[in-house]
């Protein structure tokens, strides 16, 4: 790390149909919690959506304590192949204003 840097992680829900972040979270670290906190914010902002939850194959969405998550809060996990950088398009869409 680059003396006098410091990293940030965003952890960001997005709303595919109308394009709008639904919760985010940020943190020092990127790690199970911060996945979590966005994901139970979600819940808690929008109890009755149950929608088809996309994600890439990170760690953090593939453990069981997740997928438990889902699972309670009736929402249907989806990922994306392995290595698709597809994942990231829509994020980076709105993030960059393109």
């Amino acid at each position: 790390m680059v003396r006098g840097v410091h990293k940030i992680y965003l952890s960001a829900i997005l709303d595919l149909y109308d394009r709008h972040i639904v919760s985010y979270v940020i943190s020092d670290h990127n790690d199970n919690p911060i996945v979590f906190d966005t994901f139970k914010a979600t819940v808690k902002a929008n109890p009755d959506a149950h929608p088809l939850f996309h994600s890439d194959r990170g760690f953090q969405y593939t453990n069981q304590t997740f997928h438990h998550m889902l699972e309670e809060a009736g929402m249907t996990q989806s990922m994306g192949q392995r290595a698709a950088t597809v994942n990231h398009t829509f994020y980076q869409k709105i993030c960059l204003h393109e």
